[in-house]
């Protein structure tokens, strides 16, 4: 049993296929009862650990306390494909996600305060594609700057909204 009230149990499985020097070892983990109630289907979940020398309740609170980590950088990682970190050095590492939790607190609040509702849920790859990287030439008449953007532009809605919120009133 993992948890007090019997919801979990988990147990370590030693997984080795015909061919393979080694083994892995998977933390095999069973729900029967969530929040309570009892499933009708028990839920099985399997963690790959690297060491099996560890109390079982250890090794699962590991992986969830690193999974709860992990998930204040999936958007990035996702949306701004960084995966693969550049630096090869872990403090460069460091700095560098931070300039993306930055990078993307500036561009969900570009999202949130610039763009139509419409654009509130988009991720921010579509954002990056068609504000950021958008092309336009920017010209003055009569004391007032027009931005021509480019007509191959898909969302050109987006474009004339972000430019409304920058263009000073008057």
């Amino acid at each position: 049993m993992l948890d007090a009230e019997g919801e979990e149990e988990a147990l370590l499985l030693y997984y080795n296929p015909q061919g393979w020097q080694r083994g892995e070892v998977y933390v095999l983990i069973r729900r029967r009862q969530e929040q309570g109630l009892h499933l009708l289907v028990p839920r099985y979940s399997f963690i790959l650990v690297s060491r099996d020398d560890l109390p079982l309740t250890e090794l699962v609170r590991r992986h969830q306390a690193k999974q709860c980590q992990e998930n204040a950088f999936k958007g990035p990682m996702r949306e701004l494909n960084l995966h693969h970190p550049p630096c090869k050095s872990y403090a460069a590492d460091q700095a560098y996600y931070l300039c993306v939790q930055l990078e993307q607190l500036l561009l969900r609040g570009l999202q949130i305060q610039m763009l139509p509702q419409a654009a509130q849920w988009h991720g921010l790859g579509p954002l990056i594609r068609q504000v950021v990287r958008s092309v336009a030439r920017l010209t003055r008449s009569g004391r007032r700057l027009r931005p021509h953007f480019a007509h191959s532009s898909r969302r050109p809605g987006w474009l004339a909204q972000a430019w409304l919120c920058l263009e000073p009133p008057g």
